[in-house]
């Protein structure tokens, strides 16, 4: 027969707090997307209305977002703070390239900046 390994009790606390996560999965539960390319003043109205929904969100809730790689090349080239682009090569390579599927990125918003607020990536 076959011997059944423990699991370890870090693991358990592990699974217990990723199970009590709520995922609120309203908005993609229907198509929201369009057929037909958005133009550039829909895509900064889009940027805004999301940056907005981050400022005023939960602040207790850590906030994950998915999306599409060209979105985030958007985001990035519209948002990130002057001071995180400075000598990063890292900057620049993020604002053009596309992001692998499964790719991640962490972004650290200061809504004191105004318009380009990611200050930290």
């Amino acid at each position: 027969g076959s011997m059944m390994m423990p699991v370890p009790r870090v693991w358990d606390e592990r699974v217990k707090r990723m199970s009590a996560v709520v995922l609120d999965t309203d908005q993609c539960e229907c198509k929201w997307w369009s057929s037909s390319p958005e133009g550039k003043q829909d895509v900064k109205e889009r940027i805004d209305e999301f940056m907005m929904r981050l400022r005023y969100a939960d602040d207790d809730a850590p906030i994950i977002v998915v999306g599409h790689s060209h979105y985030w090349r958007n985001v990035l080239n519209k948002c990130m703070a002057v001071e995180a682009q400075k000598g990063s090569e890292l900057a620049i390579k993020v604002g053009q390239l596309k992001l692998g599927n499964g790719g991640v990125i962490y972004c650290r918003l200061n809504f004191d900046l105004g318009r380009r607020l990611i200050d930290d990536f």
